[in-house]
């Protein structure tokens, strides 16, 4: 492994007298993350990396530590977006697959790729597992509208966004140009 592939995947290299180490990235994540960062700056997503190289290092306290611990920190701007992120959720999930924001995260992560049928199987399952999650329904929402163009289907997922987050006005705007495109003008007004 190279020594760029080792950092974009967090481990932080040191040189030595052109000797390299490898620090463990609990190490750095350790020293980096401050006590005083508030909750709301805090995303979930080096927890689930430090989980998935404890499971690489046969340290499971640690990664089943790490995991309950992601699995209770949201962030809404949190989206992983590198490919070798799908295998730490797959990992997440494999470990604990009643963790919601594992399925959220590893559904768009599918979706940002592409792979859209794979994403929606987690975002169902993201929703199932916690109905506040709005942005499961918009994506399942985002989903039947331009996939299956089911407009029926995807206004069904909108008003459980809605539901779940009633104050974002996204969701009310996107809901209307799903109900304008199926005729439904007074219901979008």
């Amino acid at each position: 492994m190279n020594g760029s592939v080792l950092v974009k995947l967090g481990w932080r290299i040191v040189d030595q007298q052109e000797k390299y180490t490898f620090r463990s990235p609990s190490v750095c994540f350790a020293r980096s993350r401050g006590a005083s960062s508030s909750k709301a700056e805090r995303s979930p997503l080096p927890l689930y990396y430090l989980a998935y190289f404890a499971s690489l290092q046969a340290n499971h306290k640690s990664a089943k530590a790490y995991l309950n611990q992601a699995a209770k920190t949201y962030g809404d701007y949190a989206f992983p977006s590198r490919p070798e992120a799908v295998e730490v959720f797959k990992y997440a999930i494999t470990e604990n697959p009643d963790d919601a924001y594992a399925h959220l995260h590893l559904g768009n992560l599918y979706g940002n790729f592409g792979r859209l049928d794979e994403a929606r199987s987690h975002w169902q399952r993201a929703g199932e597992l916690d109905p506040s999650l709005s942005i499961t329904f918009r994506n399942l929402g985002l989903y039947a509208w331009a996939v299956e163009n089911d407009l029926t289907k995807a206004e069904e997922f909108y008003r459980k966004a809605i539901a779940a987050r009633p104050k974002d006005q996204t969701l009310y705007r996107d809901s209307a140009d799903i109900l304008l495109a199926a005729n439904i003008m007074l219901t979008a007004l």
